[in-house]
């Protein structure tokens, strides 16, 4: 269920090599159990890490991974919640689990990190979850309400509970597009329904689409040549190349070209197009 990756990030080792940037992308990885995905390890010194997970074997044993890695879990309140470690850790959660471990768990907002600077203001944020990604990014409503989030990854889901009665997918889309965030990508897993699982068959034809992985991406082309619902800044160089830096990173090498061609007038002489051309679209 993964998202497409690019395993030669030009784009981004250009910008490094020639000081393009006042600053690296800085990533959030939110669950960072597995490590960092390898899109990121690929654009080098362009990305500055972050990675939170509440078990702190998996912070372990990242110890020696380029980045900052705190055991912690995110949430809309800062405090300490029970937590349950199941027997396959990437099941691990707040919700109660037959086979889980309970643990007591420090709880921060990632509003609060940025404040007391155990982080700095994400770019990009991955969230890898098990559900709990609407009280997360409830934890970065200041944050994310300031539209310096240029780019966001999910786990959701379209099914509703008492928790999500319009669904996890809008528990997460409603604050992401206030912010100017859109999907731009998705990946999607089929599972049978359970009775099929309790009498051991596979059932046929085409099952249910259950978890998505969806990217969300601010839209700075689209946003200046349309009437959109929200205030429109021209975007920082450093914003302009970031994101097109995510788009390279996802493979979505065409939107990256678009927001750089878009503001060739910003970028003036630091990235013209006919090198955007060549470092995105040569094979």
């Amino acid at each position: 269920m993964e998202l497409s990756a690019n395993p030669t990030p030009r784009l981004a080792l250009y910008a490094v090599e020639r000081g393009l940037l006042k600053s690296p992308l800085v990533l959030l990885d939110v669950g960072v159990q597995g490590g960092i995905n390898a899109r990121w390890k690929a654009m080098g010194e362009a990305v500055k890490v972050y990675g939170v997970d509440p078990i702190v074997e998996v912070i372990d044993a990242l110890a020696a991974d380029h980045g900052k890695f705190l055991p912690i879990a995110l949430g809309r309140e800062d405090g300490e919640r029970e937590f349950f470690v199941t027997a396959n850790k990437y099941g691990s959660s707040f919700y109660p689990a037959s086979d889980g471990e309970r643990r007591v768990v420090p709880v921060r907002r990632i509003d609060s990190l940025i404040a007391t600077g155990d982080i700095e203001a994400p770019d990009f944020i991955k969230l890898d979850c098990e559900g709990a990604e609407p009280e997360i990014l409830g934890g970065a409503h200041t944050f994310i309400s300031s539209r310096k989030l240029l780019g966001l990854e999910s786990e959701t889901s379209f099914g509703v509970s008492v928790l999500h009665p319009q669904s996890h997918f809008y528990a997460v889309h409603d604050p992401l597009v206030k912010a100017g965030l859109t999907v731009f990508d998705l990946a999607f897993s089929r599972t049978p329904r359970p009775v099929f699982a309790r009498i051991g068959l596979s059932p046929p034809g085409i099952m249910r689409p259950n978890t998505f992985n969806m990217l969300f991406c601010r839209d700075f082309a689209y946003d200046r040549s349309h009437a959109v619902p929200w205030d429109v800044e021209i975007p920082t160089i450093d914003q302009i190349i970031k994101l097109a830096m995510i788009f390279e990173a996802y493979d979505m090498r065409d939107c990256a070209y678009d927001t750089l061609v878009t503001f060739a007038d910003v970028l003036d002489m630091a990235l013209p197009p006919h090198r955007a051309q060549q470092l995105l679209l040569s094979a």
